[in-house]
């Protein structure tokens, strides 16, 4: 049931993917070794929900049941990969200082464990979580030895995120042809899982460029797919983001609703970032109301 809810989580079936990993938590009461991967599996589907206090404490149990010495059914160890992904949840909890933490504690444990690919996942996360915490320095560090290890051992999957990421972090028209590169490998994959964040990433860089134009329709694409597969840890800001692209009371009614999912998650980081943006627009629309006012009649 774990392996399976790795394939069809990664496939981009979020609530299915949830399901199995239930039915996962309810067998391993009987089998305590493997109940580890179970709280796993249970945890990373929850994050996606946006069950992010229910992710955290399954992905906490899961790295205290989880023996060192058994691999996870899909190839990494536990306690690695959930403290990597648990950092994700604390940041959008609003805990940034502990999402570090967890993300450097993760890497360590890869690079303890000496196993390439639990090493990898780590790296991956954590690129992740500087992208989140706006650390340039570190995730271009950790982009850097991502990329090499999965060059070096041929991992796939992974190699997307340091393209797409990396090329997010370079902020050009190389940038841009990489990320695109990476959204298309991972689509040619049937890899759907986080596709609402690769987009955002996407739009991000295509904005920069000044496509405005593409970028709404990137940001399109990403709402209904974040709805359609019920990806929605990232959907506050792909609503924070297509805000930007609108005016008037469009923007604000993308605003209010970016605002009311991250509320609905306890997803503090991205309402503050709803409530900024909202506030701003406020004061943008008062001000021109104003200036309006004290134009004569011709």
């Amino acid at each position: 049931l774990v392996g399976l809810f790795s394939v069809r989580f990664v496939q981009g079936y979020t609530a299915e993917s949830h399901e199995l990993a239930s039915r996962a938590l309810a067998l391993s009461s009987g089998d305590p070794e493997l109940a580890g991967e179970a709280h796993f599996a249970f945890a990373g589907s929850a994050s996606s929900l946006g069950l992010l206090q229910l992710a955290v404490e399954h992905f906490d149990l899961a790295i205290e049941m989880s023996p060192d010495r058994v691999p996870l059914v899909v190839g990494t160890r536990p306690e690695v990969h959930s403290m990597a992904w648990s950092a994700h949840a604390m940041w959008l909890l609003g805990n940034d200082t502990e999402a570090a933490a967890r993300s450097f504690d993760a890497v360590q444990r890869g690079r303890l464990a000496r196993e390439p690919y639990s090493l990898a996942v780590a790296l991956a996360y954590a690129s992740i979580t500087d992208q989140l915490r706006g650390d340039a320095e570190s995730l271009r560090r950790d982009i850097a030895e991502l990329r090499s290890l999965c060059r070096r051992h041929e991992f796939a999957y992974y190699t997307e995120w340091g393209l797409i990421l990396d090329g997010w972090a370079s902020g050009d028209e190389r940038g841009l042809s990489r990320i695109r590169l990476g959204i298309r490998s991972l689509r040619s994959q049937g890899a759907y899982a986080r596709m609402p964040y690769w987009l955002s990433l996407l739009a991000d860089a295509l904005v920069t460029s000044g496509k405005d134009e593409e970028a709404r329709a990137v940001l399109d694409a990403a709402l209904v797919g974040a709805e359609q597969r019920d990806d929605r840890w990232w959907l506050p800001d792909v609503l924070r983001q297509r805000a930007a692209l609108e005016t008037g009371t469009r923007a604000e009614s993308f605003l209010v609703r970016g605002l009311a999912v991250a509320a609905s998650q306890s997803s503090a980081a991205l309402a503050r970032r709803c409530e900024v943006e909202l506030a701003a627009h406020r004061v943008r629309g008062s001000l021109s109301g104003a200036n309006a006012s004290r134009t004569p009649s011709p």
